[in-house]
């Protein structure tokens, strides 16, 4: 019999109201990494009332580490307890079924590792000279009639006799080929089971309904297998974003696990929600100054086009005005010419004394009719003049757009 648990976190809202493109902050928003299931720590003692739980926790902003425990040894509750008070988070822990515990701890900035074991362990010789070199990866698990596995660094292990010869060449394969262990279990009656990223996950000599739920398809890989000792009844299978217990597991633990796996989901979806609107943020300032400066650049080349045609009109009006001059001074030359003409005219000898008045009020007359002629004609050219200058500099800015 067991209790079926299914996640039930909600995706955040999106947002409908349109954002300023205003410029966002200069720090990117922290993401919170996943899976939920990578985040938990959990061994089991003789059944499914001693358990150790840690959870490792982190909204984006800060990130710590809770505990829940039942019926574990004092000394280990007091070693965990110094870790706390000194800041310290626990990388590693393994609980035996007779009581044996180890843990490996380190700073929150990732220094000063240690190591920690029961005093009554067999193998503390083994362990104390596997962790004079502080490795960052230092796994121990624990199995019945003293048995123990530990895996050091990335392609060291060692282990005690009795252990499955299966998994020890399993191991030794993986390490050959370069490959890393996620987990190893040594579960109730010499079985066990291992996930690596060579040949996957292998769950061999488990009870008929653990074996039934490692098999179970479901499209989320698993990350451990927690089993007590004594009969292998109580036990819980983790994966990347969910869980699975047996009816042996202390209700406590199963609502522990089912709270964490929602609410980590949570602050994981809300810190991607504030990550994507900063990648946004910063997109929309980008386009928005791309454009400012597109605008400011077309404003100049359009000042500059109206500059460059107020050139080009004041240059040929200014050849208009030339040939007006020249036309003008022309006309000019032929009036004084007319003049000198007429003024030669009139002061002609004639034959007779009348005769010499009467031409030199006819050359009056004649002179003054031509004067009025050319200037009528000079000013009608000037007109003309200016208005083809002006239709040439209209018909130049309506070419341009700018009329």
């Amino acid at each position: 019999m067991m209790n079926r648990l299914e996640p039930s976190p909600r995706k955040p809202a999106a947002s409908r109201t349109p954002q300023l493109a205003v410029r966002p902050a200069t720090a990117q928003p922290r993401p919170v990494a996943g899976p939920e299931g990578r985040r938990i720590s959990l061994q089991m003692g003789k059944s499914g009332d001693e358990y150790l739980l840690l959870l490792d926790e982190d909204d984006g902003d800060d990130e710590w580490q809770t505990r829940s425990s039942s019926s574990i040894p004092d000394d280990l509750v007091s070693q965990l307890d110094r870790l706390q008070a000194a800041n310290h988070s626990v990388r590693e822990v393994g609980l035996g079924p007779a009581g044996e515990w180890f843990v490996h701890g380190v700073a929150r900035d990732g220094t000063g590792a240690y190591s920690w074991w029961d005093g009554d362990f067999a193998a503390s010789r083994q362990l104390r000279q596997c962790t004079g070199e502080l490795q960052a990866r230092l796994q121990l698990t624990f199995g019945e009639d003293g048995r123990w596995l530990l895996l050091q660094g990335h392609n060291g292990f060692a282990c005690s006799e009795h252990v499955n010869a299966a998994l020890q060449a399993r191991i030794r394969r993986v390490h050959a080929k370069k490959g890393s262990i996620g987990c190893v279990r040594l579960l109730p009656g010499g079985g066990y089971f291992i996930a690596d990223d060579t040949e996957g996950t292998l769950l061999f000599g488990a009870r008929a309904d653990l074996a039934a739920e490692v098999r179970r398809p479901t499209g989320d890989p698993i990350v451990d297998v927690v089993c007590a000792s004594t009969d292998g009844a109580a036990w819980v299978v983790l994966r990347r974003n969910w869980f699975r217990a047996s009816a042996a597991v202390a209700p406590a633990l199963t609502e522990r696990l089912c709270h964490f796996y929602i609410a980590q989901h949570q602050r994981r979806r809300v810190r991607e929600s504030l990550v994507l609107a900063y990648h946004r943020g910063v997109s929309d300032f980008a386009r928005a100054r791309g454009a400012r400066e597109r605008a400011r650049w077309q404003r100049k080349l359009r000042s500059a086009a109206a500059a460059q045609l107020q050139a080009q009109a004041q240059q040929q009006s200014g050849g208009a005005a030339q040939a007006q001059q020249l036309q003008l001074r022309q006309q000019d030359a032929q009036l004084s010419q007319l003049r000198r003409e007429l003024e030669l005219l009139a002061t002609a000898p004639t034959g007779g004394g009348g005769g010499g008045a009467v031409a030199a009020r006819e050359a009056a007359q004649w002179q003054a009719l031509l004067e009025q002629n050319i200037l009528a004609r000079r000013e009608e050219k000037e007109r003309e003049i200016e208005a083809e200058h002006a239709g040439a500099v209209v018909g130049l800015m309506r070419a341009a757009g700018l009329a």
